[in-house]
């Protein structure tokens, strides 16, 4: 699997680098009310306010977000929200008519819709083939793997149509948003360059994951997972799924299995009884992790060591 190509990302850095100016936010007005989905999602937005205002979380840590149902309390934000940001209707489908009904006058920001977002497709197979990084004729909501903000770069996308966003909506702070997210910019830049010097090592180390929620990681860093033991996350794998990856670990030599924090790890032990498999934890949305500015980074972060730790001799 190949790494993506990071031109679009760095094109943003140049962009913003040319137009920001490091100022004190203004006082001029209060800052618009923003609502994001998940975890990861506020935690960018949270970034780009960082100093002007803080945004919403709409569910909280350890939720689902495939299927949940709004508490009365949620819906408020989503009725008071002047933006809200979301990942998109492959992530929350049920959100999709919450958006319309409370928050119809909304600034809606999609984050799978945003223009220069790579969209790869989900992988139902227990194992994963070579040309599953393919991005052709992947359409938001229609096939693909919803996790997109496991890429930085998509992050990075992200950043810059927050920026604009909130400018638009409120110019007295826009040099201050242009700033954050300049500063936000320059920290994925680094974040990636540090996973990719920290996960260099694993790339021969074939290992398996619970559900396919990781292929925007693996793309991007170039260490493929061989398969995934559950065809999703609330789903537990048939006996001829466990055949098959049976068969799959013996092939390739797996050297470590990933569980995830909200499923019992011995779901994994019919793939690793009486075998030298290793097994991890890798958590796509980071349900542990304190909400804010600091959780995007620190979720990348911790994927990285939790790969390091399993895969390493």
């Amino acid at each position: 699997m190949k790494s993506l190509k990071p031109a679009s990302f760095w094109l943003l850095v140049t962009i913003f680098a040319s137009l920001t100016v490091a100022v004190a936010p203004s006082q001029a007005g209060s800052a618009p009310r923003v609502v994001a989905d998940i975890a990861p999602v506020h935690s960018l937005a949270s970034r780009v306010m960082d100093g002007v205002g803080s945004p919403d979380l709409l569910l909280q840590a350890g939720a689902s977000p495939h299927d949940y149902s709004m508490k009365p309390s949620e819906a408020r934000k989503l009725d008071k929200a002047d933006i809200v940001v979301w990942t998109g209707p492959a992530l929350t489908p049920w959100l999709q008519d919450a958006i319309k009904t409370l928050a119809p006058d909304a600034v809606l920001v999609s984050f799978s819709a945003l223009e220069g977002v790579t969209l790869l497709p989900f992988r139902a197979d227990a194992r994963f083939e070579p040309h599953d990084d393919d991005t052709e004729g992947h359409e938001a909501g229609q096939g693909i793997d919803p996790h997109i903000w496991l890429d930085p770069q998509n992050a990075a996308v992200l950043v810059a149509e927050l920026a604009s966003v909130l400018s638009e909506r409120d110019p007295d702070n826009a040099e201050h948003y242009r700033s954050n997210a300049q500063a936000t910019l320059d920290d994925l830049s680094e974040l990636q360059s540090e996973i990719a010097e920290t996960v260099a090592p694993l790339r021969s180390r074939p290992y398996l994951v619970f559900h396919d929620a990781y292929h925007y990681f693996e793309a991007r860093f170039d260490i493929p997972a061989s398969g995934a033991v559950s065809v999703s996350d609330g789903v537990k794998p048939s006996a001829q799924r466990v055949r098959e990856l049976q068969q799959l670990i013996e092939d390739q030599g797996v050297v470590c299995v990933f569980a995830e924090p909200q499923f019992e790890p011995r779901l994994l032990q019919r793939l690793t009884e009486g075998t030298a498999i290793r097994s991890g934890v890798l958590d796509p949305i980071g349900a542990a992790i304190e909400p804010g500015k600091d959780h995007y980074l620190q979720l990348l972060r911790a994927m990285a060591s939790s790969l390091s730790d399993c895969l390493n001799p």
